[in-house]
């Protein structure tokens, strides 16, 4: 688990929060996460990754980065509007992506009903 999350600290780190894609990764939550998981998350990721817990002045930098990301990642997803806004955001871009409109679709071609 910490490799994997070493490993989104290097792709983290190159932007702003606001740059950052996916706030669900940063957490390590799926989408579909509770008000307390992503607390929980939250907070053991910020056990680990304060900068204050590095270990040198290049992993300082780094953890101080990943930081920002982890704290707009949670007051985004901690806060019910804010959270239903980004969700909207970030919803697939295309039709064919939601399964009810893609079970319509074949419904409709079929001309049955599933």
């Amino acid at each position: 688990m910490r490799i994997c999350s070493l490993l989104l600290i290097a792709n983290i780190c190159v932007g702003t929060p606001e740059d950052t894609n996916d706030l669900y990764a940063i957490l390590g939550v799926p989408p579909s996460a509770s008000s307390q998981e992503i607390r929980k998350a939250y907070f053991q990721k910020a056990r680990t990754f304060h900068p204050d817990r590095s270990f040198d002045e290049a992993s300082y930098h780094a953890y101080t980065r990943f930081f920002k990301h982890l704290n707009h990642a949670h007051s985004v997803l901690s806060d019910p509007a804010l959270r239903d806004s980004y969700d909207q955001e970030h919803a697939p871009a295309c039709s064919a992506c939601n399964p009810f409109i893609l079970f319509d679709q074949l419904n409709k071609w079929l001309g049955t009903q599933l």
